[in-house]
């Protein structure tokens, strides 16, 4: 038995028990990673994979078994890898983030210039895709770190920690009655257009639905841009993280704070709990949420042993 084996074990399982894929991702062969199996399959004397025909379409018992122990080994090896590396360059190495676009683009801009300024040696690679696959790309590894909307059930070998909160800004053009009324509502809300910020974990729809409230949506996305450009032709009004908006950047569109009315989006940072961080991803982490020191984020990743009476 050896880590290659295991590796391809693991890698299979996460490409949807796709060898052609697993191999394209390790930069192998299929007909190579095919005999490994067998030969692990072979020494075990246990069958890891159900097939039709040529093709995988799941674990065994057994194999799934297997699949947990081999994850774990995996896991080891990299973490082991990384701290030979930290021993040897603490400030040379890589860091693989997950977020969605939004946060991207604007709330995370700052601590990244930040963070390339105080790692120059130190390459990082955003994955940006919408909530799930962020979440997505943790569970398959190909991500040390995400940073997203709070997760209802968060998978339970994940440490998830508050990062920070985005507050609502209603957006609309300067003639729109609701830049000129007093005192903003709900209700008053849904009299117009709406176009409407959705996606798995952040729904407009929902907040207006528990309200007792159906208005008119004229559009819906995950894309606070799209929704200011639509807000531009007069097409309705739009809910937005008021980070997303820019006075000089966004006119003719103007914007009134409503976090009154709508709730504020809490965003995570995560990782599983196996994972380990070098010094360099602590500090991102605080660069992202100052409240997030060493010691707390090992809290979670470590906590004590329950100690015997």
């Amino acid at each position: 038995m050896t880590l290659q084996q295991l590796r391809f074990l693991v890698e299979i399982a996460h490409r949807g028990f796709s060898v052609s894929e697993a191999a394209l991702a390790l930069n192998t062969s299929q007909p190579g990673i095919s005999k490994q199996i067998r030969l692990l399959e072979g020494e075990i004397s246990t069958q890891i994979f159900e097939r039709r025909g040529k093709r995988l379409t799941g674990f065994t018992e057994e194999g799934r078994s297997i699949f947990t122990y081999a994850e774990r080994v995996i896991q080891d090896s990299n973490n082991i890898r990384r701290l030979g590396q930290e021993f040897n360059a603490e400030d040379v190495g890589e860091l693989t983030v997950s977020t969605t676009p939004t946060l991207a683009c604007h709330m995370l801009a700052p601590a990244i210039k930040s963070f390339t300024e105080m790692y120059p040696k130190v390459h990082l690679h955003l994955f940006v895709g919408e909530h799930d696959l962020a979440i997505d790309s943790v569970v398959s590894r190909e991500s040390e770190i995400y940073v997203a909307p709070l997760i209802d059930e968060p998978p339970s070998d994940f440490v998830t920690l508050p990062a920070f909160k985005l507050q609502r800004s209603l957006v609309a053009l300067p003639d729109n009655p609701l830049m000129k009324v007093r005192k903003l509502s709900i209700e008053k809300i849904a009299n117009f257009p709406i176009i409407a910020f959705e996606t798995k974990s952040l729904s407009l729809k929902k907040v207006f639905g528990d309200h007792g409230l159906e208005p008119k949506y004229t559009i819906t996305t995950s894309n606070p841009e799209v929704m200011k450009a639509y807000a531009a032709l007069g097409l309705g009004v739009a809910v937005i993280a008021t980070e997303t908006y820019d006075a000089q950047r966004d006119a003719p569109l103007m914007a009134r704070d409503v976090s009154d009315i709508f709730p504020a989006a809490e965003i995570m940072v995560g990782m599983r709990s196996s994972t380990y961080l070098r010094n360099y991803a602590y500090d991102f982490i605080r660069l992202i949420a100052p409240h997030l020191t060493r010691n707390r984020i090992d809290e979670e990743l470590h906590p004590p042993a329950t100690q015997m009476n």
